[in-house]
């Protein structure tokens, strides 16, 4: 997988995502986070949903959830994205850059 533990099982890089670059980057953005979604500091953390250990952040993410019920690797393996998915239209809606991304 060398190239690729950086993007996401949605296709979103990871290096983009708040939690991932607030566990990196910056510790008082981490804590404010921590403030909004009402859990500790050091639960605010991500090693990318390829990565997935017992407590990583992404376990409930409704796309990997969603993934693993249907035994996909990624959003792009499954039809119902190009039909319509309510979970991924929601991260990203039709029209945007994930037509170029996604379809090609």
């Amino acid at each position: 997988m060398a190239g690729t533990e950086l993007v996401g099982r949605c296709g979103l890089y990871c290096g983009a995502c708040n939690i991932y670059r607030a566990e990196r980057d910056d510790q008082a953005w981490r804590q404010r986070m921590a403030d909004h979604f009402k859990c500790r500091a050091d639960q605010v953390r991500c090693g990318g949903c390829r990565a997935l250990t017992e407590e990583c952040w992404e376990n409930g993410c409704k796309i990997v959830n969603c993934l693993r019920e249907k035994g996909y690797d990624s959003c792009r393996d499954c039809p119902q994205l190009e039909s319509g998915c309510e979970i991924f239209d929601k991260l990203s809606p039709p029209g945007t850059w994930r037509t170029a991304w996604i379809f090609a």
